[in-house]
């Protein structure tokens, strides 16, 4: 939402006027993403213990089963690396001049 400046130095004045909205698109490209995330798992090992192996066998249970015996799971490390991205363009302004 962009306004008329209301300061009484600016080049534009025009307290009056209804604000403008802009929709606006970013388009970006970026490759070479490598994505390295350290977990934490608390897992109770009197749960883990005590599920049955025949449940795990089946591969639509194995997932349900073993996170059935965490009590705790937390991110505690993220690192994001991009090795090359094509400079952003905006698009879609109100005023063409903006759009190159």
């Amino acid at each position: 939402e962009m306004k008329a400046s209301s300061l009484d130095d600016a080049v534009i004045v025009a307290s009056d006027t209804p604000p403008i909205k802009e929709k606006f698109t970013i388009d970006f490209t970026v490759s070479g993403i490598e994505i390295d995330a350290s977990v934490f798992l608390g897992i109770n090992t009197e749960t883990f213990g005590n599920l049955e192996l025949g449940s795990m066998l089946h591969s639509k249970n194995i997932l349900p089963c073993l996170l059935s015996a965490v009590d705790d799971a937390k991110f505690t490390g993220l690192s994001v690396s991009v090795s090359d991205m094509i400079p952003p363009k905006l698009s879609g302004f109100i005023d063409g001049g903006i759009d190159h």
